[in-house]
């Protein structure tokens, strides 16, 4: 099978069936042979093959090998394999001459091209073979190949001539052989299994030669020459013809052994003792010639010591003098030489060894220093052996002690130096680390440390130059030497200073709109903070100045941008704080400013003719300017001008103003070295009194009719021109028409709303005046809402209502059948407004009649009659005014109601709340009894609802309902659901049931719990003629989707009832619907087949490559689209040799 592990991607669309198999980079090797489609679902299996044929151009999997030997004669075989699709041609070389194809073969199942060479020689076959191979798709070389054709050893004994050589010791003696063959021989040469080396190899010619013999050249020499091929070996033997005691031969005894071992001839001397001590002599003699040999035997004993133990410690307090010693024994007598820790003993003038005639040997150490800790060696060695014996020294010390400890703090001062100090004892004097919290600290240019040098004294220091913040921390100290250490309590470092000016501040002089900046340097630890005040006042962002403070290097400076003489010109003080001090400095900031109008003359200004007015002009300027002022641009003398220092204000007074003389334009210029500016110009005005002349009316008060003329007319006068304001009893009224002096406020009819006292009012700045006038108006009567007649219900109050419009208010007087009505617990009058009522209470039949009222102002009179009516509102008689009815649909029914009431009401009949419908089969009936019927005829569905007869009259309502229900009759199933259906996939199902009612029922059709909505392909179908009961759903193109519990609800008014379930099932065999094809694919690319399928369950879809199931493991990608039913099979990189099928 093909799995996606193969690289094979299968898809199969379950929906359509297509099924496709792709292959990526088919080669020829893996994938070409033989593609099965197979499907598979519990109903049956379908499979078709297809072959996967891969055309590649020829690739040499297996390469001649680079090097290649054989033995000359030995036939060898060159072997190469291919792979190609078709079958590629060979054509071999040798030496770049083709080959004839006589020896050429190919192994069809290895795809082995071979050539064979049949009895090589070096002459006729040793050389470089190749191999050309083609198809119709390219064409390939293999490596060459260089056949090397090997020969056997030869071996040539040269010299000596025989196999066994005796010779007499200072003889010479020669081996000499001649060795060849192909490969170059290993030669070597043996004597007693052991290699010698040759004296001399000059090309094949290999010598091992001997000057003069000895016994210990004597033995079996064997020459071995070794290839490839062959080994040949030549041996030679060699013989090499050679005691007393004080003259006295010596024999085999337990005292003597005489042993010869091939050349080696040895005494072996029994438990030497002192008579054992003498000359050995050796006579050599093999009856050709002899010599003589003499030694020296000596017997001694080993050195020993003469100690417990051989080793042992020993201590010694630096500075002092120690001495080292060991006693040996031995015969001969020991030589003793000292070795300290391995090493020769130094030369040095602190060692000096002695040595007494006990043999005891002696070392002195003279003022010990701490390198002499170590091991000493006594070393004893005489001719028959030595001996050992070691001291292992330790240097002790006097442990340090602290004789003076570090205070617990200091407060050392910032940029000062602080010296911090301890005094310790001890031998050898102790060194000192010196360390800030967990640091050691590391002597600098900052930080200098010092220690005794003289006897007597044991005072250590650190000092720290220029102490920074950083310097702060908890000091303390180790004190070490050999004995020991020990540390110091800690000493707490606190930096401080009080703030400083390390550069002061200097009072600035900046021009108007530049720049002010003042700079110092200050200096303090805590940094101080820098506080900048102008005037007094801290100077912040908000005001526009930027304050810098560098606390590193201490570098504060104060930027105030577009400086303004008004605002900035004063004191700037700089002020330090830290925790140890305050510290500040004041400088001036002096603003040059061409003068400035910050407060302008005012354009207009009033005064009242006679009065005094200033003039005024606030300006900023330094140096301080001088004014000068213009009355309509004539200068004016200075002697009413005037300075005000505090408020930078130029005055000018103008005495007993008039129009004529001081009425005009004022300005002034100021001036100094800086520049000039003028004001804006002043334009004064003198002001004159109000003067108020009424023209009409002449009189105060006016009477006047509705529809008659009224005016009001007066000239106003004054400097400025006067407010003037017409007011009617309070309220302000518009004047008709205004013409310089003159006002006029006319009507020209007047009404009775004109009425009323009229106030004219002339104002300016200097006065007010004021004249009044009354106005009366009469108006005759007029009624626009007369009586009207009234229907009351029996026991309710009744009002009759009119409006009159009169001036003055008229009086309205009431009649009832001619007798005047006053307020009574029967009636009662009231008057709101323009609004006059009557109203009769607890209305009852005595009270029906007619009405009149009598409207009279004193000027005019009018009358208006009315009739009052007393009724009973309408009644529903029966027990209560709404039930319940029901009718079987295609039946007449009736509904009858009963009202009464006086005036007799009128019946309207509604349905659910609207008028009646318009229908031949309603019919609406009454009697004299005041009983309303509504007939129904074949009642239908739709006549269900509330049914409403509303009787109506005079003085009310009322209403009775009925709820009509249509009943029907209930549903039955006469034909139920199939239990189960199996429908085909792809094709349509019918599932039906029947069901009678009245009326005909209704069907929902439902899967599982959901409802099925018909479409183009749900249909449904319901019985339409006369004895037909038959419901259908009809699904086309039936899917795995439509499986499931089938069932039918059936409804009418009558009621409902659910139809058995029907379990639809959906399956299909296996089809293909659309077949893979044969593909030929090039080696190397990639083979695909495709092909669409179907079936449900969706089929299982294997591919077989020559009827073997591929997968991911052959590289080929298997996929499949379960909703479209394609597959697909994908092998990559195909192989002829592989796929071929």
């Amino acid at each position: 099978p093909l799995t996606p592990k193969e690289g094979a991607q299968v898809e199969l669309n379950a929906a359509t069936g297509e099924a496709k198999l792709s292959i990526p980079k088919v080669d020829l090797q893996q994938h070409a042979g033989t593609v099965t489609c197979r499907l598979e679902n519990p109903h049956g299996t379908q499979e078709e093959t297809a072959r996967l044929d891969i055309l590649a151009a020829p690739l040499i999997t297996t390469q001649l090998p680079k090097q290649e030997e054989t033995v000359s004669g030995k036939d060898v075989t060159l072997r190469v394999v291919v792979r190609g699709s078709p079958r590629p041609e060979a054509q071999w070389f040798f030496n770049d001459t083709p080959i004839a194809p006589e020896n050429v073969t190919f192994d069809e199942e290895k795809s082995e091209y071979q050539l064979l060479v049949k009895q090589p020689t070096v002459t006729t076959s040793e050389g470089t073979y190749r191999v050309i191979l083609k198809n119709n798709l390219g064409e390939t070389e293999s490596t060459p190949c260089v056949l090397t054709v090997l020969e056997q050893v030869k071996l040539t004994k040269a010299a000596p001539t025989s196999d066994v050589v005796d010779l007499k010791v200072g003889e010479p003696f020669e081996i000499s052989f001649d060795v060849g063959g192909k490969e170059a021989p290993k030669v070597q040469l043996l004597k007693d299994g052991k290699e010698v080396k040759f004296t001399s190899v000059e090309g094949t010619r290999h010598v091992y030669s001997v000057p003069e013999v000895k016994p210990e050249h004597q033995g079996v020499y064997k020459l071995i020459a070794k290839n490839k091929t062959s080994s040949e070996e030549s041996a030679v033997t060699l013989n090499v013809t050679g005691t007393f005691f004080n003259d006295t031969e010596l024999k085999n005894s337990p005292k003597h052994k005489v042993e010869a071992k091939q050349n080696v001839f040895s005494l072996t001397v029994n438990k030497c003792d002192h008579p054992d001590v003498g000359t050995y002599r050796v006579l050599i003699d093999n009856g050709i010639d002899h010599t003589e040999q003499t030694a020296k035997l000596h017997v001694g004993v080993k050195p020993k010591v003469e100690a417990a133990k051989p080793a042992n410690d020993q201590a010694c307090i630096i500075g002092q003098d120690t001495q080292i010693s060991w006693k040996f024994s031995g015969i001969e007598k020991p030589q003793v030489t000292w070795l300290f820790n391995g090493q020769p003993l130094p030369t040095n003038e602190r060692f000096q060894v002695t040595e007494t005639e006990d043999g005891t040997s002696t070392l002195s150490i003279r003022h010990a220093e701490l390198t002499d800790k170590g091991v000493y060696t006594a070393k004893a060695t005489n001719a028959v052996g030595e001996v050992e014996a070691k001291t292992t020294l330790n240097i002790a010390g006097v442990k340090p002690l602290l004789t003076t400890d570090l205070d617990a703090t200091l407060q050392a001062t910032k940029g000062e130096s602080m010296t911090i100090k301890l005094s310790a004892t001890g031998t050898p004097k102790p060194d000192i680390v010196w360390t800030r919290g967990n640091d050691d600290l590391v002597p600098s240019d900052h930080i200098q440390v010092t220690a005794p040098t003289t006897e007597g004294d044991d005072t250590y220091t650190l000092t720290i130059l220029n102490v920074q913040p950083e310097d702060q921390g908890d000091y303390s100290a180790k004190i070490t030497n050999v004995g020991g250490s020990l540390k110091s309590k800690k000493c707490k470092v606190t930096v401080t200073k009080s703030p400083v000016f390390v550069t002061k501040p200097t009072t600035q002089e900046v021009k108007q709109g530049e720049t002010a900046v003042f700079e110092t340097k200050i200096d303090g630890y805590p940094t101080p903070k820098v506080t900048w005040l102008l005037n007094g006042k801290p100077l912040t962002p908000k005001e526009g100045a930027q304050v810098e403070l560098n606390a590193a290097t201490g570098e504060a400076k104060l930027s105030i941008p577009k400086v303004d003489l008004q605002q900035h010109a004063g004191t700037v003080t700089c002020r330090l704080e830290n925790p140890h001090g305050t510290q500040e400095e004041t400088v001036r900031l002096d603003i040059l400013a061409a003068p400035l109008i910050t407060t302008q003359l005012p354009k207009q200004e009033e005064t009242v003719s006679g009065k005094d007015v200033t003039l005024r002009v606030v300006v900023r300027g330094s140096p301080r300017p001088e004014a000068q002022w213009f009355f309509n641009d004539t200068p004016i003398a200075p002697e009413n001008t005037s300075y005000d220092e505090e408020k930078s204000e130029y005055q000018l007074l103008l005495k007993e103003t008039s129009v004529t003389a001081n009425e005009g334009t004022y300005r002034v210029v100021l001036k100094n070295e800086l520049g000039e500016t003028e004001s804006t110009p002043c334009v004064l005005t003198v002001l004159e009194p109000v003067k108020l002349t009424k023209i009409s009316p002449t009189s105060e008060v006016i009477d006047l009719k509705v529809g008659e003329p009224f005016e009001i007319c007066a000239d106003v006068d004054g400097k400025e021109a006067p407010k003037v304001q017409l007011l009617k009893d309070g309220k302000e009224v518009k004047f008709t028409s205004i013409e310089g002096p003159r006002h006029v406020y006319s009507v020209t009819e007047v009404k009775p709303e004109h009425q009323g006292v009229y106030k004219l009012t002339a104002k300016n700045k200097t006065s007010t005046e004021e004249a009044s006038l009354t106005l009366n108006v009469t108006a005759p009567l007029s009624v626009p809402q007369p009586l009207t007649d009234i229907n009351v219900l029996l026991g309710q109050p009744g009002t009759f209502n009119l409006t009159c419009d009169a001036f003055p208010t008229p009086k309205v007087t009431w009649f009832f059948n001619d007798t005047e009505l006053k307020n009574s617990p029967k009636h009662k009058i009231e008057t709101k407004q323009n609004v006059f009522s009557l109203t009769v209470n607890k209305c009852d039949h005595p009270d029906v009649g007619i009405y009149r009222a009598h409207i009279d102002n004193g000027i005019d009179k009018t009358e208006h009659t009315a009739k009052l009516h007393v009724g009973v509102k309408p009644k529903v008689e029966a027990a209560k005014p709404a039930n319940d009815q029901a009718c079987i649909i295609g039946q007449d029914t009736q509904i009858s109601w009963k009202f009464s009431g006086i005036e007799k009401p009128q019946v309207t009949w509604l349905f659910n709340g609207q008028p009646l419908p318009t229908n031949e089969r309603f019919q609406v009936t009454e009697t004299e009894d005041g009983t309303s019927t509504l007939s129904i005829r074949h009642a239908e569905l739709t006549d269900k609802g509330v049914y409403t007869a509303k009787a109506t009259n005079a003085v009310g309502e009322a209403e009775a309902k009925t709820t009509l229900n249509i009943a029907g009759i209930k549903p039955v199933i006469t034909t139920d659901l199939d239990a189960a259906l199996q429908a085909t996939k792809g094709e349509s199902m019918t599932i039906k049931l029947s069901a009678s009612g009245t009326p005909k029922p209704d069907i929902v059709w439902i899967r599982g719990n959901d409802e099925l909505v018909p479409s183009d392909r749900v249909q449904v179908t319901a019985p339409t003629a006369e004895g037909d009961d038959i419901y259908t759903l009809t699904i086309l193109n039936v899917q795995p989707e439509d499986q499931g519990d089938y069932s039918a609800k059936v409804t009418n008014v009558g009621g409902s009832l659910k139809s058995k379930k029907c379990k639809v099932t959906v399956m299909k065999s296996p089809v293909f619907v659309t077949k893979p094809t044969t593909q030929e694919v090039k080696q190397g690319e990639t083979a695909v087949f495709e092909t669409k399928i179907d079936g449900y369950p969706t089929p299982k879809v294997t591919w077989l490559l020559n009827g073997k199931p591929l997968t991911p493991k052959e590289g080929a990608q298997v996929e499949l689209n379960a909703a479209t039913g394609d597959a697909k099979l994908s092998i990559p990189k195909v192989d002829v040799q592989q796929l071929v099928m």
